[in-house]
């Protein structure tokens, strides 16, 4: 597990055809943000991992890396 610095957890939708007006959009998943070696970094996640977390807090997360030599985020 690493620590990195907490930015913000927001929800994300997509819908082919946009937003009905008067609908509430339909959440898909969560992107994180936080920051890694001094840069911005965005993951997906299907459901809220840090809803307590403010900006500016320790989150731990298990980075490892793949095949290919991307960097993988085990959530």
């Amino acid at each position: 597990m690493t620590t990195f610095e907490f930015i913000q957890e927001e929800p994300y939708g997509a819908s082919r055809f946009g937003i009905i007006e008067g609908q509430e959009p339909t959440v898909e998943g969560y992107f994180i943000f936080f920051v890694r070696n001094g840069q911005f970094e965005r993951i997906k996640s299907p459901v809220p991992k840090f809803p307590n977390k403010e900006k500016g807090d320790e989150i731990q997360l298990a980075i490892r890396e793949g095949f290919w030599g991307y960097d993988l985020v085990d959530l």
